[in-house]
């Protein structure tokens, strides 16, 4: 119980930071994963608890809520982050982390686990590590984020890609000083600097399709027809941005990605929002929330195929330990999202 909430406590907060589920999960993997093992956990309560952590989609950089935001026309991410996910997403995760100790402890003793039964034979030896101090500098973005916002200053404000530059630039200078070579720390910038490359271009390629799908639906006009059929009937303004989380869910378990499905939505969520004196961000929270259902994709999913790989597991394990909990996440998202945001 103790090692399950830990770890989702971890994953959440750590995706305020680090964008990529992928790049928190072959963090964890080589650090807490072997940790926990050695502790007692199962192979499958571990993988799915580190898993579970990164379905909270958060921050202000995080590319989930930019296309769903966008979808709408909003690129407020820092606003969104500060104005509604700051105030419910930590009590997703803990309400999240109290719930999976005891759903996966089920799993384990329905499975005939047995307290330690996977734990490595051999201790791994840990490599050069690097100071403490540098523990902050992936949240040196965020803090750069928040200083520089309106909480604190309201004639002064930094972008995110300004905030991740400054912070990257920082830390070479820091590697710089301590390793006194600048020839290799400037061969690990590039290295940085291509990876970077690549995702931005795999993101456009992305935004540049959703934009265009989008489009066309728009133009077809068939949600904004099915969201005025549902205002015109007297439903409740509410209920029918629940449903509208339901249906990205069902995308979520059939595609893995219904980020783009969420944008197409986010446009007649906004006109339903305005319609009905209902704030928008509260309107599309649930909406947003909903697209942490990815890690059900058993089939399509590109996170639970590489967790169920490393662990040497099934994905189907994994998903019947994430089930209830992320169904746990979108109704905890609703409420704070009702009584919260709203």
């Amino acid at each position: 119980f103790v090692g399950v909430f830990i770890a989702i406590v971890i994953c959440g907060v750590m995706r305020i930071a680090i964008v990529s589920a992928f790049a928190i999960l072959a963090l964890l993997f080589s650090t807490l994963y072997p940790a926990m093992l050695r502790a007692g956990l199962s192979k499958k309560t571990t993988i799915s608890a580190l898993f579970l952590g990164t379905c909270f989609d958060w921050g202000p950089a995080d590319f989930v809520v930019a296309v769903v935001l966008g979808g709408a026309g909003d690129s407020d991410i820092q606003g969104y982050f500060l104005s509604a996910s700051v105030y419910v997403v930590p009590i997703m995760i803990l309400i999240c982390a109290l719930v999976s100790g005891k759903i996966m402890e089920y799993w384990d003793k329905k499975d005939g686990y047995v307290l330690g039964s996977d734990s490595p034979e051999t201790e791994e030896t840990a490599g050069e590590l690097p100071p403490l101090g540098y523990a902050i500098l992936p949240l040196l973005p965020l803090i750069l984020i928040i200083v520089f916002s309106k909480v604190f200053f309201q004639d002064v404000s930094i972008s995110v890609v300004a905030a991740v530059v400054i912070s990257l630039f920082v830390s070479f200078l820091l590697e710089c000083i301590r390793k006194k070579n600048v020839l290799e720390r400037t061969t690990d910038l590039t290295v940085w600097l291509s990876s970077m490359g690549g995702g931005f271009a795999n993101l456009f390629l992305m935004v540049a399709s959703i934009q265009l799908f989008a489009g066309m639906l728009s133009k077809l006009g068939g949600f904004t027809w099915l969201i005025n059929v549902l205002i015109g009937s007297g439903i409740s303004g509410w209920l029918m941005f629940f449903l509208a989380g339901v249906f990205v869910i069902l995308m979520a378990v059939l595609i893995g990605e219904p980020s783009a499905i969420s944008a197409i939505l986010a446009g007649p969520v906004q006109t339903a929002a305005n319609s009905l004196g209902i704030p928008f961000y509260a309107a599309i929270f649930p909406l947003q929330t909903a697209n942490a259902f990815r890690c059900l994709s058993i089939g399509t999913g590109p996170h639970i195929q590489y967790c169920s790989n490393y662990a040497g597991c099934s994905a189907l394990d994994i998903s019947k330990r994430c089930a209830i909990p992320c169904i746990i996440i979108f109704l905890t998202s609703c409420l704070g999202a009702f009584f919260i945001l709203g």
